[in-house]
């Protein structure tokens, strides 16, 4: 009787096993029912520091931020810098696009630094 129940609790978990290795993998669904991209990882209220050589060189602060496969996109941004002169700036806007290394401000978006140097527009890259 114990050497019955060994085989069939041996097979039982072979059988367990061979279903796990054919069985299809879990998968996050990366288009909902409207046809819009979901995001990997969500943030809200996400705040991002640079430091270099002991100091602060730069803050982002953004409300949401939505990192998905190839992209990472960020709304209502509030970053200020330090240049190598030593100068603060601060660029404000309502939505932005990070990919590749490239910060793509989109709408309604706004920098001034402390020197007077200023740019409003709709589209900066950095």
């Amino acid at each position: 009787m114990a050497v019955r129940l060994l085989v069939y609790s041996t097979l039982l978990f072979f059988a367990m096993m061979l279903f796990l290795i054919i069985k299809e993998p879990y998968t996050i669904n990366i288009v909902d029912q409207n046809g819009n991209l979901v995001p990997d990882i969500e943030l809200f209220n996400a705040q991002n520091y640079q430091i270099k050589e002991g100091t602060i060189e730069s803050i982002v602060h953004a409300d949401r931020v939505a990192r998905y496969k190839d992209f990472d996109k960020l709304y209502v941004i509030n970053a200020g810098h330090k240049t190598k002169e030593g100068l603060h700036g601060t660029l404000i806007s309502d939505e932005g696009t990070l990919q590749d290394n490239v910060m793509h401000f989109q709408t309604n978006s706004h920098y001034a630094r402390e020197d007077g140097v200023a740019l409003d527009g709709e589209d900066i890259f950095l």
